[in-house]
């Protein structure tokens, strides 16, 4: 872990500039089980259901647990390096969501979408093994606190969105994907790590802070999807002696920018 010891906010803001700590096996879910005595095992295990979001989101291979999801729908929650999925328990063991954290937007755009993001959305769709058939798909460039995503849409007949897919403007890369056919309150996250520590900075904007570490965390517990970059910090405190530092964790919104301080 790396600390960035500063004198002013404007010094703070270069943090921006350098690498942060992001463990990739810090990604967490704030989802876990709680144990019932009737509890039946879900039709497909943890082994499969890493084994389907692997494929999905393209990586080799991905270690799988069960979480309490959405609509009191149990989910599997898939990580490997800077990756995080969640997979339906209940049934097949559809892949609902996906995100590549390293690929996440740091900065905005005006440009539309272009034909490279179109068929990076396209050939992500295609591993999917989903059909697209009698779907319309449509594009849109979103923009959040500073940073942008091309989203890439599928409606049916009747305009409901049925998948979504999330293209970081810079790299033109996928860097998130939710499928939608169960009306789950999914939200995909747009910010990037190193924008939302900037925003927790500003938030605090307090001079000699230290950034310390930046997780992001998947919440359902709402009823609803709240992603957010918990981002560690604190100011070094001379108390005699001895030196001592008061930590917090200012919460950042992955979807809004929206910011949360919490003492640690």
């Amino acid at each position: 872990m790396r600390s960035f010891r500063l004198g002013t906010l404007a010094a703070a803001l270069l943090l921006l500039l350098l690498p942060l700590v992001v463990s990739s096996c810090y990604i967490t879910c704030a989802c876990d089980s709680t144990p019932d005595p009737n509890w039946t095992p879900p039709p497909i295990g943890a082994d499969e259901a890493g084994v389907y979001a692997a494929k999905v989101a393209g990586v080799p291979s991905m270690t799988a647990v069960e979480v309490s999801g959405l609509n009191g729908r149990p989910f599997y929650r898939a990580t490997a390096d800077n990756t995080v999925a969640f997979v339906d328990a209940a049934e097949g063991g559809d892949v609902l969501e996906v995100i590549a954290i390293d690929r996440m937007p740091e900065a905005a755009t005006t440009e539309p979408p272009t034909a490279v993001a179109k068929s990076a959305a396209d050939a992500f769709m295609a591993r999917t093994g989903s059909s697209t058939a009698d779907l319309t798909e449509s594009s849109e460039l979103k923009t959040v606190s500073g940073v942008s995503a091309y989203d890439f849409t599928w409606t049916d007949s009747l305009g409901s969105a049925k998948f979504t897919i999330s293209v970081n403007p810079s790299t033109q890369a996928v860097f998130a994907y939710a499928d939608l056919r169960m009306q789950l309150p999914l939200t995909l996250p747009i910010l990037g790590q190193n924008r939302a520590t900037a925003i927790a900075v500003a938030a605090r904007n307090v001079p000699g802070d230290q950034v310390n570490l930046a997780s992001l965390t998947v919440d359902f517990s709402t009823g609803a999807q709240v992603s957010t970059w918990d981002v560690s910090m604190g100011v070094p405190i001379a108390d005699g002696s001895q030196t001592i530092e008061q930590k917090f964790v200012v919460r950042v919104d992955a979807s809004t920018g929206a910011t949360t301080t919490v003492k640690s």
